[in-house]
């Protein structure tokens, strides 16, 4: 068994524990934050959604998961994480693979403007 000093922070390969764990639960936070504030505007029956309440939605949605883009975790140097996808996967479970691929879209978009991709670091997602 290694033993190292009390204090002594673990070798993550330069990333910092805590640190990336505070981040994960910022993240986390600002997903449920987002899917609450979006459940706010759902109705018992989908298909009595108006349109203008479902283009809200979906800007809501897009708007969280660019939130959750601009707060991505690095978990290793060169590795990032973020839960952008939930809200796809979200978006797809409940009005289908159009709309969830309609929310995928923008934020892929920008992602992709970063750099291919985004600058050579990969990311988890």
């Amino acid at each position: 068994m290694v033993t190292r000093p009390k204090g002594a922070a673990v070798n993550t390969g330069g990333v910092n524990l805590p640190q990336m764990l505070n981040e994960l639960l910022i993240n986390m936070a600002l997903l449920v934050a987002g899917v609450f504030m979006l459940s706010l505007t759902l109705t018992a029956r989908p298909q009595s959604d108006s349109p203008a309440r479902l283009l809200i939605r979906y800007a809501g949605a897009v708007a969280v998961a660019f939130l959750l883009l601009l707060n991505t975790v690095q978990i290793a140097p060169g590795l990032l994480f973020d839960f952008r996808s939930v809200m796809v996967a979200l978006a797809a479970r409940r009005y289908g693979t159009l709309v969830g691929l309609l929310v995928a879209l923008p934020v892929a978009l920008y992602r992709l403007s970063l750099g291919a991709p985004a600058r050579g670091r990969p990311c988890l997602a």
